[in-house]
């Protein structure tokens, strides 16, 4: 037995070491963070469903309820975005996490619901070309 290494590897860890994962990418946390998502009961990695339904009220109301193309940013496992196209309107959703893409892919399928998904980092996926009211025009480069 090597004592030397045993104590190494038992070795207390700093309190805070910064770390190389990222939750949204990360098999375990992201499948824990979609269960939270995912959960009807609390307020907290989203909305629950009487306040989804409100906000998409409230959203749709100042938009005179026209038929959109809609552009979920951060669309998450699809909460709002499903509600959206089920309603008629052109939906796009973007997320990091593969995990909540896959359920929201899978969720849009069973739904009949024509929804493109994306998955990518906003941060490295597009520049904003052009920006006129409500139309974004992106250039996926």
């Amino acid at each position: 037995m090597n004592l030397r290494k045993l104590a190494t590897v038992t070795k207390k860890p700093p309190l805070y070491k910064k770390g190389d994962s990222i939750m949204w990418t990360d098999k375990h946390i992201s499948k824990q963070l979609l269960e939270l998502h995912l959960n009807p009961d609390i307020d907290l990695a989203s909305r629950k469903k009487q306040s989804i339904n409100d906000t998409l009220v409230f959203i749709l109301k100042q938009c005179n309820n026209s038929k959109l193309k809609i552009l979920d940013l951060g669309c998450g496992p699809g909460l709002y975005a499903r509600r959206l196209a089920a309603t008629g309107h052109d939906v796009t959703g973007i997320d990091f996490s593969e995990t909540s893409i896959e359920y929201a892919l899978n969720q849009a399928k069973a739904e009949k619901l024509n929804i493109e998904y994306i998955c990518k980092d906003l941060h490295r996926f597009w520049r904003v070309d052009t920006c006129r009211e409500r139309e974004i025009t992106f250039n996926y480069s």
